[in-house]
């Protein structure tokens, strides 16, 4: 396999090291909270209890990110080997009209504000995990993200920055917990969220009926009502975690689980379908990438075509990934030429999510990703939640599209997570933030796993591309790119150039466009031993024990 040139680290990353354990293991952006979910570990809990709590501080201590005004996926496979995917995505308000939007004089919906908030399905996702498979109880899950709420959490470099540059996104409420005194914060500071923290203290007490259904859904309906949403509390009241067998689709021996549509799981499996007809010689090798960067472009271009929420647009997801479609599928992809460029548009993706895996001796295996949507989401505040802009940056105005907005219809999503199964068992869980950049990432890091043998850390330190085939509304119309991480020699920038691909290289481990905090974890069955690796351009970080 070909070297790396010797590139300094990004100078506010560590390198990580490969931990290895055989009781549990876990990787994730927040080592506050991958530390709370290793305490549940140690007090007995199992790897689902450990999950809720780790996604509880990052609700806290990563708010630019994810939180309890936001939406998650994950999928569970338990110790039978039974899986589950998980969606908590909330729906639009059974009040809205696409056609009123049009009439507005509105192509988009807006990008902030409350009008953009989706009703927030965090709480629900920890309900159900909690119910099916929890083992502890739920107030002590949530104790420690309830302390940390409470008396605050010191702010790393980026989180510091991040807010700062959001400063004239946030409605008033929201700068006057994140920006106090209207100064911008800087490293070190505490961020106190008191009322998050009586949120998650009447969440503790009532359970997710508390946040749906009592005290929290009526100062949540308030607030975005008074803010021209039309979310009510029957809304609230309605909203159901969606429960499912997740996709499956083989890739070199392997199978390769993950959600369904809503999220963009299909294209990661239609991607690897494709690019199973063709041998990959080597990760630095320009054929390989060039393959890679055109199935993926052709996978990004069937969703936009033909999926949307799959209770309201009838189409077979299977059909995507299935082999007669693949076959035929493959002929658009010239080995040596990239084909026409999809819309597409530039998008820094700075994290706009996190994701986190976690695994147990019992045989549970996590895979959990959760969001706001973009950076800071709809920028407003709502009884100490900052909301989510899922609404206003999923949905299409565009008549008849599979997409288009529509009462208690669900947005085409960006999150996604998955695992590797063989034999039945999981032996990969893994996940990444960054918008569209999601499936990409991912298809990438399983190929480095299951094609080139790498381990979970180098893979997730190892350079990334993006491309932008993007599914965003926001930027369909914008032109196409293919940003390389600088640590590619020029050699590569310059063949795919060749080749017709709209290149771009970036500064070397730029997390702001490049896959920021992959986080994997590895199963040796045989050994029974397991491997934790967690992305450099992350702040977190993997530990097993």
């Amino acid at each position: 396999m070909s070297e790396l040139p010797a590139t300094p680290y990004h100078p506010h990353q560590q390198h990580r090291a490969l931990a290895f354990g055989r009781q549990a293991a876990i990787a994730g952006q927040s080592w506050l909270a991958n530390l709370a979910g290793a305490h549940v570990l140690q007090e007995g809990g199992n790897a689902v209890d450990a999950a809720i709590a780790i996604a509880a501080v990052e609700c806290v201590a990563l708010p630019m990110y994810c939180g309890v005004g936001g939406e998650a996926f994950a999928l569970v496979q338990a110790p039978d080997g039974r899986t589950f995917a998980l969606n908590s995505s909330g729906a639009a308000p059974l009040a809205s009209s696409a056609e009123e939007e049009r009439q507005r004089g509105r192509t988009l919906l807006p990008f902030r504000g409350m009008e953009s908030a989706a009703l927030p399905g965090e709480v629900a996702a920890w309900g159900r995990l909690h119910a099916e498979f929890g083992s502890m109880p739920w107030e002590r899950l949530l104790a420690p993200a309830i302390a940390f709420a409470e008396a605050g959490v010191p702010l790393d470099q980026r989180q510091a920055a991040i807010i700062a540059s959001l400063a004239d996104e946030f409605d008033p409420a929201a700068r006057a917990v994140f920006l106090p005194g209207g100064r911008p914060p800087r490293p070190g500071d505490r961020l106190a969220q008191p009322e998050l923290a009586r949120v998650l203290r009447e969440v503790a007490a009532g359970g997710p009926a508390a946040f749906y259904r009592g005290p929290v859904a009526e100062r949540l309906v308030a607030a975005l009502q008074a803010g021209g949403s039309r979310y009510t509390r029957e809304d609230f009241a309605a909203h159901q975690v969606e429960w499912y067998p997740p996709l499956r689709h083989s890739y070199r021996g392997y199978e390769v689980v993950t959600t369904r549509p809503v999220s963009p799981g299909v294209v990661m499996l239609e991607a690897l379908g494709l690019l199973e007809g063709f041998e990959l010689r080597d990760p630095l090798d320009p054929g390989t990438i060039h393959l890679q960067v055109e199935a993926l472009r052709l996978a990004f271009a069937d969703r936009r075509r033909w999926l949307g929420d799959p209770r309201v647009v009838a189409f077979p997801v299977e059909t995507l990934f299935s082999e007669a479609f693949l076959v035929r599928r493959r002929r658009a992809i010239d080995p040596e030429r990239a084909g026409a460029a999809a819309p597409a548009g530039p998008f820094d993706f700075e994290g706009e999510t996190t994701s986190f895996v976690i695994a147990d001796r019992a045989g549970w295996g996590v895979s959990f990703i959760h969001s706001i949507s973009a950076l800071g989401g709809a920028g407003v505040l709502a009884a100490g939640i900052l909301l989510n802009n899922r609404l206003g940056r999923g949905f299409t105005l565009e008549p008849g599209h599979p997409n288009e907005l529509a009462p208690g219809k669900r947005t085409m999503h960006t999150l996604t997570c998955y695992q590797v199964h063989r034999n039945g068992r999981w032996c990969y869980l893994g996940g990444t933030p960054g918008g569209d950049g999601q499936p990409q990432w991912n298809v990438q890091v399983l190929s480095l796993l299951l094609d080139f043998g790498m381990n979970v850390q180098e893979a997730s330190e190892w350079p990334r591309w993006l491309i932008f085939p993007a599914t965003d509304p926001h930027t369909l119309a914008d032109p196409p790119r293919l940003d390389l991480d600088g640590r590619y020699p020029p050699r590569i920038a310059a063949a795919l150039a060749a080749r017709g691909h709209p290149v771009r290289q970036v500064a070397p481990w730029d997390p702001g466009r490049i896959g920021a905090a992959v986080q994997l974890i590895a199963r040796d069955q045989e050994r029974d031993l397991f491997s934790a690796g967690s992305d450099p351009r992350g702040a977190g970080g993997a530990l097993a024990w």
